[in-house]
């Protein structure tokens, strides 16, 4: 039995979808309206970029791709960012298509495309809004509205236990039985939190915090390189130390761009270096 809602004495028409500070909103939460919306925008920004790249450089058209695409996948992130892959398979291919197209960088795989421009996948940014958020939940809370200040608690508020992640600025992770529910803020954003390393999390000021962090999530193909020189060092095995090497000697040419300006990068990409340095130093010393 539908409610005959009322405003000012005039009914309050139900509908499927309708669009509320530039976010369709549909009856259901699938948010597919959006995404729609988001797609058909991105797909005409990337024909206007692929139109006029010919006639400007390289940094022109990061800055053409900052201006026309990343803010169609940044506004409102932290509210339809976290659907499932299927839904936001063609937004992360459009993503992409657009940085190949930015960049020239055509044969580079996602990975190294998105260390070659400096700009984080769509997963990232929305655990970089999500980071944010939780940030300003410790930090500046009076600013977050009620609603999403009762989403997060620390631990002391749950138990009376000494645990370890009692006071190391973490969230107490409620549980999650069904998958849909674990895409939901208060479930994904406390995980994602919880394994920002602590220095990071420390950090009061918000634009270094935001700097600190995304240099966290670019970092991963960096660390993962240094973990299989640890790999080959202290394996046992013939095989699988010469078949670990030649994975990196085929990695040396797309890495070059990276390591050529490594001490452009800030603490956490020196120290990946230094720490590469070391077990090369180890290797083959």
């Amino acid at each position: 039995m539908l409610l005959n809602l009322l405003l000012n004495g005039i009914p309050i028409l139900k509908v499927k979808y309708t669009k509320f500070l530039g976010i369709f909103i549909d009856d259901r939460l699938t948010w597919k309206h959006h995404l729609k919306f988001v797609e058909n925008k991105l797909s005409s920004a990337n024909f206007i970029i692929k139109q006029i790249r010919h006639k400007i450089n390289n940094a022109s058209a990061i800055k053409l791709y900052d201006t026309l695409i990343l803010p169609y996948l940044t506004y409102c992130n932290t509210i339809w960012g976290m659907l499932n892959k299927t839904n936001l398979k063609r937004i992360v291919r459009l993503q992409k298509r657009a940085l190949r197209v930015c960049t020239g960088q055509f044969s580079r795989s996602s990975r190294d495309l998105f260390m070659h421009a400096g700009r984080l996948p769509f997963d990232s940014l929305n655990q970089f809004f999500l980071a944010k958020l939780v940030h300003q939940f410790f930090y500046d809370s009076s600013s977050l509205p009620l609603t999403i200040f009762t989403l997060f608690n620390r631990p002391s508020q749950i138990h009376s236990y000494q645990t370890r992640a009692a006071d190391n600025l973490n969230l107490f992770i409620h549980y999650s039985r069904l998958d849909f529910r674990k895409n939901f803020i208060k479930i994904n954003a406390p995980l994602l939190w919880n394994k920002i390393p602590l220095q990071i999390r420390e950090i009061i000021s918000i634009p270094l915090f935001k700097k600190q962090l995304k240099a966290h999530l670019l970092n991963n193909f960096l660390e993962w390189f240094c973990n299989c020189i640890f790999l080959i060092f202290s394996s046992k095995s013939l095989f699988m130390s010469m078949w670990l090497i030649l994975v990196l000697i085929s990695l040396i040419p797309v890495t070059w761009f990276n390591f050529t300006k490594i001490f452009d990068l800030d603490f956490n990409y020196r120290m990946v270096f230094i720490h590469l340095c070391f077990y090369l130093y180890i290797l083959f010393g």
